[in-house]
């Protein structure tokens, strides 16, 4: 979001970027008309999360707590396909 950004780390939009790319990859493994009805309910989801907040800014902890343990699950993952 826009407004938000501003109020973001570059580590913060670093991991939600490693975030969305895990997210992606998982998606891919799906049919195509799947993968369109995960997309639309995470835009819903997110319209859901931004209505229900008062101020946009208020998501960041929330966001960067989410990311940061997507990421965690990324680089575990990483780690055993490595081994």
């Amino acid at each position: 979001m826009p407004e938000v950004r501003t109020r973001l780390y570059d580590f913060d939009i670093e991991q939600c970027d490693a975030a969305a790319s895990l997210a992606e990859e998982l998606v891919s493994n799906y049919p195509l008309n799947e993968q369109q009805a995960l997309k639309i309910q995470a835009e819903n989801h997110a319209r859901a999360l931004s209505s229900n907040t008062s101020e946009p800014y208020q998501a960041v902890p929330a966001c960067r707590q989410y990311c940061s343990k997507v990421v965690e699950i990324r680089d575990k993952r990483n780690a055993k396909a490595s081994q």
